[in-house]
């Protein structure tokens, strides 16, 4: 920025390896191993317009959902949906503030992906229900497996899949992936 509050920028896109080196007088190094050198200078001429300019180029930042910069609580290890109720009722009981319960892991069936553990969360649809009337956000925790194990354990199923918006239902056959494999790999 100049002494009379006028602005420049200069924006360079490359995707490889660089260095950035800030000189004693009001000088800087820019360094790149290679690739393509995209140059964008913006003229502003000020602060706010070459901001605008800038993210004209690269987007604009979203805002997140209201709910997501609440109170969340996660853990490892609520073993059934009894105790993911007990842990939300205690919360409540304390009056601790709490606007989005998590789910890790632990209400899958032996891990599989889009599953869920019917002996110890088979009550899984109500107990989001529950939450959801409340005014809880849910989430569950999906820990996407590697491409090599994933094809072993898909099978034809049809698997209720919980998420803050609602409920949805997925379908997966191993047919289906074994087409997407073919065509990603």
């Amino acid at each position: 920025m100049e002494g009379d509050g006028s602005a420049h920028g200069i924006f360079l896109l490359n995707s490889n390896a660089q260095d950035v080196l800030l000189q004693p007088s009001p000088a800087l190094t820019w360094r790149a191993i290679g690739g393509i050198f995209d140059f964008y200078v913006f003229l502003g001429p000020n602060p706010k317009t070459v901001i605008r300019q800038y993210m004209d180029i690269i987007g604009y930042p979203i805002m997140p959902p209201y709910w997501s910069l609440g109170f969340h609580l996660c853990r490892f290890g609520y073993k059934s949906t009894n105790v993911t109720r007990q842990v939300v009722e205690n919360m409540t009981r304390a009056n601790m503030p709490q606007d989005v319960q998590w789910n890790d892991i632990d209400y899958m069936d032996k891990k599989k992906d889009f599953t869920y553990n019917l002996q110890f969360f088979g009550d899984y649809p109500q107990m989001v229900d529950e939450f959801h009337k409340k005014g809880l956000k849910y989430v569950m925790i999906v820990v996407r497996r590697k491409w090599q194990k994933l094809s072993i354990n898909l099978y034809v199923t049809k698997t209720l899949m919980l998420l803050s918006s609602g409920l949805a239902v997925f379908l997966f056959a191993q047919k289906w992936f074994a087409i997407a494999l073919r065509f990603f790999t």
